[in-house]
């Protein structure tokens, strides 16, 4: 169902470390640095579909990162994504109003050839960093 079951295994233990790679506090450009690994095509043969259903099972019941879903799950999918040989960006996004509040409303998906495969942009949201970022995505970001 899955892919492989060493796929999954990877994605459920990834799922398990990442709220300690990634804590509150922790810095945008560090979290961005990390989206290089794995390598591209350490898993191959396994369809975008069934690497999100795997990190939408991994991540079903978050105990850490519970207010950071989309993000917890947006950089398991790109970086899976990414093993299985796919060509994932990962976008991010803030909903411009919320920069007046105490807390800043932020969002991120992931796409696959311009189709989201793991969640969407939210109805607000603007797009205020793509990674990889090309020319062609950065004009279609809105």
């Amino acid at each position: 169902m899955f892919g492989s079951s060493s796929l999954y295994l990877s994605i459920w233990i990834s799922a398990r470390l990442l709220p300690l790679r990634f804590p509150k506090d922790c810095h945008f450009q560090s979290l961005v640095e990390s989206l290089g690994s794995p390598t591209k095509g350490t898993f191959s043969n396994v369809s975008a579909g069934d690497v999100v259903a795997a990190v939408l099972r991994s991540t079903r019941h978050p105990w850490l990162m519970r207010d950071r879903r989309c993000l917890r799950q947006g950089i398991l999918a790109f970086r899976y994504l990414k093993a299985t040989c796919h060509e994932p960006v990962i976008h991010f996004g803030i909903e411009p109003d919320s920069l007046k509040d105490e807390k800043v409303r932020a969002h991120c998906w992931v796409t696959v050839n311009g189709t989201p495969v793991m969640s969407d942009r939210l109805p607000g949201m603007k797009t205020i960093f793509i990674f990889p970022n090309t020319q062609d995505q950065a004009r279609n970001a809105h």
